[in-house]
């Protein structure tokens, strides 16, 4: 029991350690709240982002609240995850490299009286990371330009889920999230000439904080014509709505970059505050799974599982604005659109399954999805398209009953534009998420007193 305390602590130590770096390096990010790429788990990203119809019992889904009532009966599930990315980024004949880690969620839900369902968690809603140096020369010296930013807008979840249907053939699920947003996003922008080993210039801040409420909404319906397959329909649903937000500026003469005590403050940061537009975001999906079934004749024999799964996604992002008392101009951004496809394949699908001729690698999931996603972002007046292919294994972890996995996924795929003068990003994605289901005899022995 000491060493699980130990090896929390340390996990928890490590994952504090990545929450303080950098996390995305993507130049799209300086705009408005910042890049609001898919971060999901390493179960969905194996998955190509697919997240509505991707509804398993051992799988914690906080984008389908719908999904928390479907969970193993009578066992919390725990989850979390990491990811890091390694990236090249080119403009003509310019080229530089850049990497980062980070958390992408950790969540609880608690199935409960067979056909009700709850769950918390932190996800990112966005985030701002990025740095780009130019400089020029005026009078013979040259002038320096830094542009860097940082942050995150956060999202903590609380649902709840009803299974309202549950037959033989069908199942209804539906539930909601009720979300709080906040964070803050950093932008600065730096002008400054070197002499004598010392950086003298000045540099403005613009900050945005936002605390503010929001809500989804999700469904899920299953259909099984037969005992070998089964269709998953699922949908969710944010409405549009204004985020509370705080915006305002600083900026900051400095006679040596080094030393703090000698800043010259021109302008105090002095928040104003306002809202900002959250778009409505739509996602359908469509799962199909097969499970043959035994073949008495046969004795050493697989059971397998084949599942194909589809998603629609829109996000209406021409509709944000910021409206904020003395503020710039709001970014222009074009509708988000995703189009993704997937598959899985399990040899065998019982991981408790301890059969003599039953491998380890047998109960191993395997998961291979590509994915088409335009960007809100818009270069030379053309749409940003990420395009990718991911590849995923899922590892299962059977304690007495309780069945917990381990997932891998790794993601390649480029973002850009085909304008002559676009900036292009070449990726690369390792993630790792955990799914714990507490052992039966350590959460819930009970023992009697002869």
């Amino acid at each position: 029991m000491y060493k699980f305390k130990i090896a929390f602590a340390l996990l928890f130590s490590f994952l504090g350690g990545l929450q303080a770096q950098i996390s995305t390096t993507n130049p799209f990010s300086s705009q408005g709240l910042g890049d609001v790429s898919f971060y999901g788990d390493a179960y969905f990203q194996g998955m190509a982002g697919i997240t509505a119809a991707l509804v398993d019992s051992a799988q914690t889904n906080l984008y389908n609240p719908s999904s928390y009532s479907l969970l193993s009966q009578g066992l919390p599930l725990f989850s979390m995850g990491i990811i890091g990315q390694n990236s090249e980024y080119s403009q003509n004949d310019v080229s530089s490299l850049s990497r980062y880690a980070s958390v992408t969620h950790m969540a609880l839900a608690i199935p409960f009286a067979k056909r009700f369902g709850l769950a918390f968690g932190l996800k990112p809603y966005s985030r701002t990371g990025y740095e780009i140096n130019s400089s020029t020369e005026v009078s013979g010296d040259s002038i320096f330009y830094d542009y860097t930013g940082a942050g995150e807008i956060q999202e903590f979840n609380f649902g709840f889920a009803a299974t309202i249907v549950n037959q033989p053939s069908h199942t209804l699920a539906v539930g909601a999230n009720g979300k709080h947003y906040f964070g803050r996003v950093t932008n600065r922008r730096m002008s400054y000439q070197k002499a004598n080993q010392a950086l003298n210039g000045y540099f403005q801040d613009d900050y945005l904080n936002v605390s503010s409420q929001g809500v989804d909404i999700g469904l899920t319906y299953k259909y099984r014509p037969s005992e070998s397959s089964q269709f998953t329909f699922g949908a969710t649903f944010q409405p549009q709505h204004n985020l509370n937000v705080a915006k305002g500026s600083a900026r900051v003469f400095f006679g040596n970059l080094a030393n703090i005590n000698g800043y010259d403050t021109i302008i105090p940061y002095q928040p104003n505050e306002g809202t900002v537009v959250l778009p409505q975001r739509l996602n359908v999906g469509l799962t199909y799974e097969f499970k043959p079934q035994s073949d008495t004749i046969k004795k050493r024999n697989k059971l397998p599982s084949y599942v194909v799964s589809a998603e629609y996604g829109v996000s209406s992002w021409s509709q944000y604005e910021e409206n904020i008392p003395n503020n710039s101009a709001t970014p222009v951004y074009s509708d988000m659109t995703s189009l993704r496809f997937a598959f899985q394949f399990t040899p065998h699908r019982f991981a408790n399954d301890r059969s003599s001729y039953i491998k380890f690698y047998d109960r191993m999931s395997y998961r291979l999805g590509t994915y088409s996603v335009a960007l809100p972002y818009m270069q030379e007046g053309l749409q940003v398209q990420d395009v990718g292919i991911s590849f995923g294994v899922g590892i299962p972890i059977v304690l007495n009953r309780a069945v917990s996995s381990i997932n891998f996924s790794v993601n390649y795929g480029n973002r850009g534009t085909e304008a002559s003068n676009s900036i292009n990003e070449q990726y690369l994605g390792v993630g790792l998420g955990f799914n714990i289901a507490p052992s039966y005899d350590r959460w819930f022995r009970k023992y009697q007193l002869d």
